[in-house]
């Protein structure tokens, strides 16, 4: 999974969230004003249920599209790591194959019972630093993967506390629009107090999301733990390979 994959994953699924932050007010101003002779004030409380249902229509639209936005992003990172798994253990086979052919070849020309065990030795060598390097790389991965798929829940779960603080704040000024209207209050007042409430939420939910933008500060240090234990393993291999090979020309007498 690298790093690039993930931003692009997730940055396209923040870009739909902050699309909540849609310009409710002027919608407001605009289904006042349409297909209306009437004072604006006063269109908007004889219009405000068709501007109640706009607004929700949207809104569920835009939940829709987040929704379908994860689980592709989800399938996707899903995907990529059982396409990564696969091309790892169909290269990890090839290895395998290649070694025991260079076993037997080495057995083969081996003449004495000193050599034949020497070849063996470094056979059970190898293997052990294989083994060992598969598993530190198996784990260091299984780490990171979890790792980051923590980071983007964590970030997700303040998306959508941050989205529902906003549908409440929304919800709250609709109600209280609405039942304005009903108490004949000045359809001036209702609509400027409405309009307010509405960009204060939508202030508030720019806030929170711009807050979420850092998912790389999150992530690289995931990164550059991964690769640290990926070069900690290649550098035990190395050290383990480096001394089967010099037992090895021991026992061949190579030296």
């Amino acid at each position: 999974m690298t790093s690039n994959n993930i931003f692009a994953r997730t940055t396209a699924t923040f870009i739909l969230v902050a699309s909540l932050v849609a310009p409710m007010a002027a919608s407001a101003q605009a289904n006042t004003n349409a297909g209306t002779n009437q004072a604006p004030d006063l269109g908007f409380c004889n219009r405000f249920s068709q501007l109640q249902a706009t607004v929700t229509q949207r809104h569920t639209d835009l939940q829709d599209k987040l929704t379908a936005r994860r689980t592709e992003r989800d399938a996707q990172m899903s995907a990529n790591q059982q396409a990564r798994q696969a091309a790892l253990a169909e290269s990890r086979a090839k290895t395998d194959a290649n070694f025991d052919e260079t076993v037997g070849k080495l057995d083969g020309n081996a003449t004495t019972t000193a050599q034949k065990a020497g070849v063996a030795a470094f056979q059970i060598a190898v293997k052990a630093a294989v083994t060992a390097r598969r598993s530190a790389v198996q784990a260091a991965n299984d780490v990171f993967v979890k790792d980051v798929k923590d980071a983007i829940a964590a970030r997700q779960t303040s998306a959508d506390a941050a989205i529902k603080t906003y549908t409440g704040a929304v919800l709250a000024a609709t109600t209280k629009a609405k039942t304005s209207c009903a108490a004949k209050v000045s359809p001036t007042t209702v609509r400027l107090t409405y309009m307010a409430a509405i960009k204060a939420a939508q202030d508030k939910l720019k806030s929170d999301l711009k807050a979420l933008d850092n998912l790389g500060g999150a992530i690289k240090p995931l990164i550059d733990a991964h690769k640290a234990a990926l070069d900690k393993a290649a550098a035990n291999f190395k050290s383990a390979m480096e001394k089967a090979r010099a037992d090895l020309k021991t026992a061949l007498g190579t030296n």
